[in-house]
């Protein structure tokens, strides 16, 4: 007996695409269209067979993907928008739940609340990020596979730039 293929909506479809590409389950539920993306993906991802259907997406996808996350992660760092969360500091008291999920805060590396009238929010440096894209790319000129401990140690050492050392005693 032949494996029998399972059958799924074209919004979940979507979904696990988006989720393998990005690992991000609301972000990946918002891009298939969903409205309160980050329940649906919780309840999306407690589902076996879209376990599956990811599964088998990642060993599609599992010779280029870490390098392509790290990729696509840094040109949201050193491209993406700010508008979101500067749009957070002018909401009046509290945002509504709902209003926190549509937002796209993935430049912002901390969010504080130093007293009640005040917002802090920082954001992670673009030019480390840029810097570490131009680095990966002349990297993978050469060899187009980075190995995975290759990846994390460029990766802590763009992390190390803005703050700490990682790796050094």
């Amino acid at each position: 007996m032949g494996r029998k293929r399972i059958t799924l909506a074209e919004k979940e479809e979507l979904f696990c695409q988006y989720f393998a590409e990005s690992y991000s389950p609301r972000e990946a539920a918002a891009k298939a269209g969903y409205s309160f993306p980050e329940k649906t993906a919780v309840k999306l991802l407690s589902q076996d067979r879209i376990k599956k259907e990811i599964q088998s997406l990642f060993k599609q996808n599992a010779k280029h993907y870490l390098n392509e996350q790290a990729i696509s992660g840094l040109k949201r760092i050193a491209f993406g928008s700010v508008a979101d969360a500067v749009a957070l500091m002018f909401i009046d008291g509290e945002p509504s739940p709902k209003a926190l999920e549509e937002m796209d805060l993935f430049c912002v590396s901390e969010i504080k609340r130093p007293r009640a009238d005040a917002l802090e929010i920082k954001f992670f440096n673009r030019l480390d990020a840029l810097e570490k894209l131009i680095e990966l790319s002349e990297s993978t000129d050469t060899d187009s596979s980075i190995p995975f401990y290759k990846a994390i140690e460029q990766g802590a050492r763009a992390i190390g730039k803005a703050g700490a050392d990682f790796g050094e005693d």
